[in-house]
């Protein structure tokens, strides 16, 4: 499927959370949506990201806007590398997309040489400067688990942030070259409508 676009619709879906629950896109209707698409449970970068978003999900929701992450993970594999976390609530769903079926309607790519078999943790540091901060707090996870190997998913999932309106039509869409790749909080903070001089560019 191609990019999705400025002004158009956002496909429906409906997934999984992480207890079970089902989730639709237009259950949010009326809301501003920040549509994470993430790779495997057990990728550092990403749940870097989840933590980051985590912390933001009070201000975002005083402003109108739902945060939904969507992992490219088996259930059993969410509840054994994220879940114990504590990122998933109420108000930020953590949603399984275990084929990248869902989230290949907006457009996801593949690349090995993003990825960390190939150039990823280069362009991650270079565009972003926090790859240290992931291999910190993740990359024991990320050992532990061998990656996505033996998880069944794709090792090559780029992740991509998706912006949607209230009315459910794209704002904007950005299709990371790298595993952990993603809009900076300033931009999505641009779209909540929501200031803050504290929070970090990436």
């Amino acid at each position: 499927m191609s990019a999705l676009q400025v002004g158009e619709a956002a496909p429906d879906f409906t997934l999984s959370d992480s207890i079970g629950e089902k989730v639709t896109l237009e259950q949010f209707k009326g809301k501003k949506v920040y549509l994470m698409s993430m790779r495997y449970s057990a990728c550092m970068m990403c749940n870097l990201r989840v933590e980051q978003a985590s912390d933001r999900v009070q201000k975002y929701k005083d402003a109108g806007v739902v945060i939904l992450p969507v992992f490219n993970s088996k259930p059993e594999h969410l509840e054994e590398r994220v879940s114990p976390k504590g990122f998933a609530s109420r108000d930020m769903p953590i949603l399984l997309d275990p084929n990248g079926e869902v989230m290949g309607k907006f457009g996801t790519k593949s690349s090995c040489m993003g990825s960390a078999f190939g150039v990823g943790p280069c362009i991650q540091e270079v565009k972003h400067c926090n790859l240290f901060e992931g291999l910190c707090g993740y990359f024991n996870l990320s050992m532990q688990h061998c990656g996505c190997l033996g998880c069944g998913t794709n090792p090559f999932a780029m992740p991509a942030d998706i912006l949607i309106d209230e009315e459910g039509k794209g704002v904007k869409a950005n299709y990371g070259s790298a595993m952990g790749d993603h809009l900076t909080w300033k931009e999505v903070d641009t779209f909540a409508g929501v200031a803050d001089e504290s929070t970090p560019i990436m």
